[in-house]
């Protein structure tokens, strides 16, 4: 019963590094973005240290249940792991951050506090096994030990490989017709908006507050407002006026302006296609920008 208990512990902890790194890899942007806004890398060395980590995780969970007598060291790295990212979620906490970690991406959301106490479970589940556990042999060992390190690591990149083409080769769709500034000002709700729509040169994303792709949108936008406060953005948001705080916390897009919109008027403007990012220049709408246009080049480019 305690050899089966202890396997059974090994393996749901081997399992949660293997999920946790899946789950990132679609959509990854919102993890590689994590690291650009951290100022730990830029938006080309991103895409790499993203998909490292997560093979660094799979490697880890897979290592642990496969690998031939190698667990308990595989455990004293997980430990380690564990207890370098409960440090930086208790940082989180200190600066009052209720955001979602991005711990399993963008299909369960959890805050900073939760995240913590989760990881707190899997170290003591972790030293359990390694104080009372016992290492076990599979055959082919050799084999099973170099297929879980190559795996661990190409994985990531086959199965969300890094797009390599340039924003520039997009071919963005080019349009020109005037945006619709009285119907968005005339139903405009909880705005902080003070700029002019009619005049300038401004990036405007409609978003739905309960998509994921708009919440990586706007995450996207508040790294290059950070690195670029001069860029005019504004976020044109639809949803209950109940959902804009934890909108505003997962994307950490406090730092752009916005308003709300109600759903008939949004869909109008929408066509019921979000995220939905335009170039506007003196209230026409010059181009339709995709997600990867939205980088610090192709905004230079066009703001200014």
């Amino acid at each position: 019963m305690k050899t089966f208990l202890l396997f059974s512990l090994r393996f749901l902890v081997g399992a949660v590094f293997i999920l946790s790194g899946l789950l990132k890899l679609f959509p990854i942007e919102p993890f590689e973005l994590n690291f650009i806004d951290l100022g730990v890398a830029n938006w080309q060395s991103a895409p790499f240290i993203a998909r490292g980590i997560i093979g660094l995780e799979l490697f880890l969970g897979l290592a642990l249940i496969f690998m031939q007598g190698n667990q308990k060291r595989v455990l004293k790295w997980i430990i380690g792991v564990l207890i370098f990212f409960s440090m930086y979620l208790v940082l989180q906490i200190m600066r009052d951050d209720h955001g979602d970690c991005g711990c399993f991406g963008t299909y369960l959301s959890m805050t900073p506090l939760e995240s913590l106490f989760k990881n707190l479970v899997l170290i003591f589940m972790s030293v359990l096994v390694l104080r009372e556990g016992k290492s076990f042999h599979w055959r082919f060992s050799k084999l099973i030990n170099v297929s879980v390190l190559v795996v661990s690591f190409t994985l990531p990149h086959i199965l969300n490989p890094i797009d390599l083409i340039s924003a520039r080769n997009l071919n963005a769709e080019e349009t020109n017709f005037a945006l619709d500034v009285d119907l968005i000002n005339k139903n405009a709700m909880s705005s902080t908006w003070e700029g002019n729509l009619s005049s300038g040169k401004h990036i405007v994303a409609f978003l739905s507050m309960t998509c994921s792709h708009c919440k990586t949108t706007a995450f996207k936008m508040h790294v290059l407002k950070n690195q670029n406060p001069s860029f005019s953005f504004l976020m044109i948001l639809n949803g209950k006026i109940e959902k804009l705080s934890d909108f505003l916390a997962d994307t950490r897009s406090d730092n752009l302006p916005l308003l709300r919109l109600p759903a008939d008027p949004f869909s109008k403007l929408t066509g019921g296609n979000v995220p939905l990012v335009l170039f506007v220049k003196d209230g026409d709408v010059l181009r339709i920008l995709k997600l990867p246009e939205l980088n610090n080049e192709e905004l230079t480019l066009l703001l200014n």
